[in-house]
């Protein structure tokens, strides 16, 4: 528990187009002090520093399940390649979580990232330029993400727009 609130970080391995999460919560087990949580927030990022709050709902408890679920749906889709829910509650320091799910579409293309980390850094950049220069040719696959003008060949305008990028 940290601030005020309970988290997990998702690592979702590599960039992807998120829009919808899910948390579940046991809840029947109120003698015992676990209650369902009042709040949870949905915090999204690309480097796991800088965090980016997207959405929140208040889990609503119906009393028929064991379970609360908790869903929080954004009106338009975002990249990470991290997920965190932030779980609060005014009621308890204990909860269970018992699932969290991360729900969107195929991994977005990031033209520029030739080592497909999800990150525009200096090992693409130098990926391109030992390609440039014949010393490492790229697959066809890491070429198509080097290729960020889209004109068929990896070169040096290709070079000189990442490194812009990242500097």
């Amino acid at each position: 528990r940290e601030n005020g609130y309970s988290f997990i970080t998702v690592d979702l391995g590599s960039v992807h187009s998120v829009d919808r999460f899910n948390a579940y919560f046991a809840t029947r087990l109120q003698s015992a002090g676990i209650k369902a949580p009042t709040l949870l927030e949905i915090y999204l990022s690309t480097d796991n520093v800088d965090y980016t709050l997207v959405g929140s709902c208040i889990p609503y408890d119906t009393l028929e399940s064991l379970t609360t679920t908790a869903t929080v749906k954004l009106g338009s889709e975002h990249t990470a390649r991290y997920v965190q829910f932030r779980i609060s509650s005014e009621f308890s320091n204990w909860m269970m979580v018992s699932e969290v799910e991360v729900f969107g579409r195929e991994k977005i293309n990031l033209p520029g990232d030739v080592t497909d980390d999800g990150e525009l850094d200096k090992y693409d950049l130098l990926l391109i330029r030992r390609h440039i220069l014949g010393v490492s040719p790229l697959d066809n696959s890491r070429a198509d993400s080097a290729d960020i003008r889209q004109d068929g060949s990896v070169d040096k305008y290709d070079y000189v727009i990442l490194k812009r990028k990242i500097s």
